[in-house]
């Protein structure tokens, strides 16, 4: 017999909240932060807080996001943010 894995709802909530915000904004950029220094992050937070909404999440909530958001949307380019 095999178990259901158990989604948490914090998981749910941040894909619903990525797919808001791409609802909700023209211009989106995803980037890569794995190999830079907690200082480095803070700066880069600090000059963007003005002109961005800058939201760090799971690579795979990411990916579940934009397909779910490929889905509703029908938009064909959301596969090169992959």
């Amino acid at each position: 017999m095999m178990s259901k894995k158990v989604i948490h709802q914090w998981k749910k909530d941040e894909i619903d909240y990525l797919i808001e915000l791409m609802e909700k904004y023209e211009i989106i950029a995803v980037i890569n932060v794995g190999k830079t220094n907690d200082r480095q992050v803070q700066e880069i937070r600090k000059i963007l807080r003005k002109d961005a909404i800058i939201r760090m999440s799971k690579k795979s909530l990411q990916e579940r996001a934009f397909d779910k958001f490929q889905e509703i949307s029908g938009k064909s380019n959301i596969k090169k943010l992959k």
